[in-house]
């Protein structure tokens, strides 16, 4: 997942009280962010 679609679902899991919206693997969401940090930037 590039950088700024993953900054853009960030955004719109906070924007729906932190939902993660269907189709999205919550496992997977949280690898990718993993893999990003420290190179993610403040929301």
């Amino acid at each position: 997942m590039e950088k700024q679609a993953l900054k853009e679902l960030l955004k719109s899991i906070k924007e729906n009280d932190y939902t993660v919206p269907e189709g999205v693997n919550p496992y997977q969401l949280s690898l990718t962010m993993m893999d990003n940090i420290g190179d993610m930037f403040v929301l």
